[in-house]
């Protein structure tokens, strides 16, 4: 263990392929460069720590208030944050299983392999998705997914969203709608509290589910955009549940989050994304009218609107209440004035 009273000391340490225990606090930084072992590493005090992690399978615990950067290795390992200052960590090709509390600024830059992060705090986390799967639990403050930086559609994927009481996971809005991102996540991997939300601004989302539990995860997505849209009366896309801020602050309110099986509109892609068994619920940030969630308001739309059951979005129920009314007849409008003047989405 290294303990120092000088706040400006600073160690480097470079190692061999030996699985070493290394406990500091009290030191002015700390650069550490491992190897192949399987090392176990606490910080603690005002440390700023970088670590780069190599071949083997690390331990590291960040506790009261310290600053770290750990570049992950190319194998599993365990970080644990609590009241960490500023994380950063990069996965890497590894396989980090992160757990971050506190109130602490948290960057998780994601890689190629799989990520599982619990975050605990009342502190922001951005989350820089990589190409890998996260399975991702949220159980306090807010977890932001950065938005998309490059041409084109970018797939998100999640082998678990998990969204507890009171926290919420906002997917960026993007710098223009066709380099959204769509959140793409496995069959029964979707959980959001009552007092949670899925701020998906102008994102998609694809859910899959397994054969036969279609109903299911239609009544569970749909049931989450209802709260999201209606938010106790206000309908303004600010509720729990998923949500759209972008859809919110439409000038005119002609945007909204449509959610329809793919068993019923059977598409082969989805923002580019094979959906061709069908099993999956889909959602939209699409003009209202948008029946089909194609991003369009045309003829085919009229027809599902005009001849379909008006118990969900995808036969004219466009305000989430189980029934067309007035209300859906003015949306439509609306929704195909803005798609005329602006095109699709």
């Amino acid at each position: 263990m290294f303990n120092s009273d000088a706040a400006n000391a600073r160690f480097f340490f470079s190692k061999g392929a030996s699985s070493d225990s290394l406990a500091m606090s009290n030191i002015g930084s700390i650069s550490y460069d491992d190897k192949n072992g399987n090392d176990v590493i606490t910080a603690s005090g005002s440390t700023p720590l970088t670590i780069a992690g190599g071949t083997g399978s690390d331990t590291l615990t960040v506790n009261s208030g310290a600053n770290a950067t750990f570049n992950w290795g190319v194998n599993s390992g365990t970080l644990t944050a609590a009241n960490a200052g500023t994380l950063t960590v990069n996965s890497g090709t590894g396989n980090p299983n992160l757990t971050i509390g506190g109130a602490g600024t948290s960057t998780v830059n994601l890689g190629v392999g799989t990520t599982t992060a619990v975050l605990n705090g009342a502190g922001g986390v951005a989350l820089n998705p990589g190409t890998g799967s996260t399975n991702l639990t949220v159980n306090g403050g807010t977890a932001t997914i950065a938005a998309n930086t490059t041409a084109g559609i970018r797939k998100v994927s999640f082998s678990n969203l998990s969204i507890g009481a009171g926290a919420t996971v906002v997917g960026a809005g993007s710098s223009a709608h066709a380099n959204r991102s769509v959140l793409a996540v496995a069959a029964g991997g979707l959980s959001v509290n009552a007092t949670g939300a899925l701020d998906l601004n102008d994102n998609d989302l694809i859910l899959n589910f397994t054969a036969g539990q279609g109903v299911a995860a239609f009544n569970l997505v749909n049931g989450y955009a209802k709260t999201g849209l209606q938010n106790g009366g206000n309908f303004d896309w600010l509720g729990k549940g998923i949500r759209s801020t972008k859809a919110s602050v439409d000038p005119v309110g002609a945007t909204a989050l449509g959610v329809v099986s793919n068993l019923d509109v059977g598409y082969g892609l989805f923002d580019g994304i094979n959906v061709a068994d069908g099993n999956e619920i889909l959602v939209k940030y699409t003009y209202y009218g948008d029946t089909d969630v194609n991003g369009l308001v045309d003829v085919n739309d009229v027809s599902d609107f005009a001849f379909g059951s008006g118990t969900n979005w995808v036969s004219g129920d466009f305000d989430y209440t189980g029934t067309v009314t007035g209300d859906d007849v003015s949306e439509f409008g609306t929704g195909y004035g803005a798609y005329q003047s602006r095109g699709a989405l």
